[in-house]
C-alpha cells in the first residue's frame, strides 16, 4: 500500500515538472515570436521611402509587389492616412491629383479599415470631386489640363469602391447631397466615357438603396438617364444602366408614374428600347423590356407603343430567344397592349409566328409564362368571335 503512494506520487511529480517544463517552452517561444516580429519591424521601417520606391519599380515581381505591400502597410497607419485626406483638401490642384490617386490605391486594398473615419473619408471625396468641376475652387492650378479629369475619375472610382459592398456607407453619401447632384451634372457634361462610365457605375449603386431614391428624382435623375439612354445607344454596358435604374427609380412608392413616363416618351426613349428589346446581350434586352412593360400596364400611357409598327415582330422575336421572366414581360406587355384595342389584336392576329409560339408557352410548365399566355388567347379569342359576328 505504501509502495503504491510513493509510486503515485512520484508519477504526480513527474508530470508537474513535465507541465512546466512544456508552459516554460511556450512562453520562450512566444517571447522568441515577439522579438522577431520587432526585428522584423525595425528591419521593414528601416527602409526609406525611396528606396521602396524604387523597389516597387523593380522588375522582380516577387520583390515589387512586397515593396508595394510595405508602401501599403504604412500609408495606411492612422496618422499617414489623415496626411493623404488633408492633401486631399489641398488648394494645389497637382497636390490633390496625387492625394487622390494614393487614396483610390488604399481603398481597393482588401485589407484597408477604415478605423471609424467612414464620414470624413466620403466627405474628403465628395469635396475633391465637386471642386475638380469648378476651376475656381483650387489657388494653385496646374499646367496639365486633364488634372480636372483625372480627379474625377479617381475621385469617383474611391467612392464606388468604397460603398459597393455597404448599405450604411451608401446612406452616408447621400448626406453628401451636393456631390449627388454634381455627379448628376458630370454625366451630362463629361466628355470623357471613363469618367461617365465611373459615374454611372455609382449611381447605379446609389439606385439600388431605396432610400436614395426620393433624393434622385427631385434631382431630375429620370430625364437625366432618359437622355443618356439615347445618346449612349450602341453601348450597351451604358445603356443596360439607364434603362434598369429608369425601372428601379419608376417603381418608387407614391410616385406619379405616368407624369414621368410622359417625360421619358418625348425623348425618343421608346425607339432605343424598342430597338434593345431583341439584342443578343440578355441583360440589355431585359431591362428594355421592362421598361416598355411600365408604359403598358399604365392605361395612360401604353398608347405610346401603338406608334411604334415594329414592336410586335421584335417582341415576337425577343420572346422566343429569351428567358421565362423575360417571357413573361412580353406577354403581359401584349396583354395589356391588347385590352379594350382592336386594332392591336388584329396585328396580332396576322402575326403567324407570334401565333404559331403561343402554345409553347402555353406548353412551358412556368406558372406565370402559362397564365400570362392563357390571357391573350382569351383576348384574341374573344376578338375573333366578335370579328365573326360582325362579319355575319
Amino acid at each position: 500500500m505504501a509502495s503504491n503512494v510513493r509510486k503515485g506520487l512520484v508519477i504526480a511529480a513527474g508530470a508537474v515538472v513535465f507541465a512546466g517544463s512544456v508552459s516554460v517552452v511556450h512562453l520562450w517561444r512566444k517571447w522568441i515570436q515577439r522579438r522577431s516580429q520587432k526585428l522584423e519591424q525595425r528591419i521593414e521601417d528601416g527602409i526609406g521611402m525611396e528606396q521602396l520606391s524604387i523597389l516597387a519599380k523593380s522588375s522582380n515581381v516577387s520583390l515589387r509587389r512586397s515593396a508595394e505591400q510595405l508602401l501599403l502597410d504604412r500609408i495606411t497607419r492612422r496618422e499617414n492616412f489623415k496626411f493623404v485626406l488633408l492633401c486631399c483638401r489641398s488648394q494645389d490642384e497637382e497636390q490633390v491629383l496625387k492625394a487622390c490617386t494614393v487614396l483610390c490605391v488604399i481603398l481597393k486594398s482588401v485589407d484597408y479599415r477604415s478605423g471609424g473615419m467612414d464620414t470624413y473619408i466620403l466627405n474628403t471625396l465628395a469635396d475633391c470631386l465637386v471642386r475638380s468641376m469648378d476651376a475656381s475652387s483650387f489657388a494653385k492650378r496646374t499646367s496639365d489640363t486633364s488634372a480636372p479629369e483625372r480627379i474625377q475619375r479617381m475621385t469617383l472610382a474611391a467612392i464606388f469602391d468604397f460603398i459597393c459592398d455597404s448599405d450604411e456607407k451608401k446612406e452616408l453619401l447621400l448626406n453628401e447631397t451636393e456631390s449627388v447632384s454634381a455627379i448628376l451634372n458630370l454625366v451630362q457634361q463629361t466628355r470623357s466615357k471613363e469618367v461617365l462610365r465611373y459615374a454611372m457605375f455609382l449611381l447605379h449603386q446609389m439606385a439600388k438603396c431605396g432610400s436614395a431614391h426620393g433624393y434622385m428624382i427631385q434631382s431630375g435623375a429620370i430625364p437625366v438617364f432618359a437622355s443618356l439612354s439615347v445618346s449612349q445607344h450602341g453601348d450597351n454596358v451604358l445603356q443596360k444602366l439607364c434603362f434598369q435604374i429608369l425601372v428601379i427609380l419608376l417603381n418608387t412608392p407614391g410616385l406619379n408614374v405616368e407624369v414621368f413616363l410622359k417625360q421619358i416618351a418625348t425623348q425618343r426613349v421608346l425607339i432605343r428600347a424598342a430597338v434593345s428589346c431583341k439584342s443578343d446581350d440578355g441583360e440589355l434586352a431585359y431591362w428594355a423590356i421592362a421598361l416598355l412593360h411600365e408604359f403598358a400596364i399604365h392605361s395612360n400611357t401604353k398608347h405610346y407603343l401603338y406608334t411604334m409598327p415594329f414592336l410586335l415582330g421584335n417582341l415576337q422575336k425577343a420572346l422566343k430567344s429569351n428567358p421565362a421572366q423575360v417571357q413573361r414581360l412580353i406577354l403581359r406587355i401584349i396583354s395589356f397592349m391588347a385590352l379594350h384595342h382592336d386594332k392591336f389584336k388584329s396585328e396580332v392576329l396576322d402575326n403567324s409566328q407570334l401565333m404559331e409560339h403561343l402554345p409553347v408557352c402555353l406548353a412551358s410548365g412556368e406558372p406565370d409564362i402559362v397564365h400570362w399566355g392563357l390571357v391573350l388567347v382569351h383576348d384574341l379569342a374573344v376578338a375573333g368571335s366578335d370579328q365573326d359576328v360582325a362579319g355575319k
